[in-house]
C-alpha cells in the first residue's frame, strides 16, 4: 500500500487522529486515533498506530477501550494524550505515551444536564484544561 492509499483509508476509517510523539526515525510516525471495528459491534477504542513508511508497515502499538465514541484528541504539553467524548458526551480520558490510563472523568454523576462538546485544550503551562460544554436545560 502506498502512502496516498494509506492516508485515504485512514481518513475514512479513523474518527479522530493526531500526530503524536517524537519518532526515532523520520520514516516512523506515531498516530493517535479513535476507532471502532472492524466488526460493527466492536467497542470504541483509543490507541496509537505506528506507521513505518520505509518498511511499508502499520501496526497498532496500543489500545484502550472507550465508553462511547471519541471526538477530540489532543496532545498535552507534557506529552499525555487527552480524548473527549463526542458531543453530547460525559467523559474525558487521559493516557500516557504507552497507553496507561492516567485519569478518567465522567461528569454524568455531577450533573444531569451538563455535557462536553467534544473538544478540550490544555493551557500552555499545562495547569488548566479548557473544554466546551453545553447545559442542555438552557437550550
Amino acid at each position: 500500500m502506498d502512502r496516498r492509499r494509506f492516508l485515504l483509508a485512514l481518513g475514512a476509517g479513523a474518527l479522530s487522529s493526531a500526530a503524536w510523539g517524537e519518532a526515532a526515525q523520520a520514516d516512523v510516525l506515531n498516530l493517535a486515533a479513535a476507532w471502532r471495528g472492524p466488526q460493527e459491534d466492536d467497542p470504541q477504542q483509543l490507541g496509537v498506530m505506528r506507521v513505518d513508511w520505509a518498511a511499508k508497515r502499520v501496526e497498532v502499538a496500543w489500545t484502550v477501550p472507550l465508553p462511547s465514541r471519541a471526538h477530540g484528541l489532543s496532545v498535552e504539553p507534557e506529552g499525555t494524550l487527552l480524548a473527549v467524548a463526542m458531543r453530547p458526551g460525559t467523559w474525558l480520558l487521559r493516557t500516557d505515551r504507552e497507553g496507561r490510563v492516567l485519569q478518567r472523568l465522567d461528569i454524568a454523576a455531577e450533573s444531569a444536564t451538563r455535557r462536553f462538546d467534544g473538544h478540550a485544550l490544555a493551557s500552555a503551562d499545562g495547569r488548566w484544561l479548557y473544554t466546551g460544554e453545553t447545559d442542555v436545560d438552557a437550550l
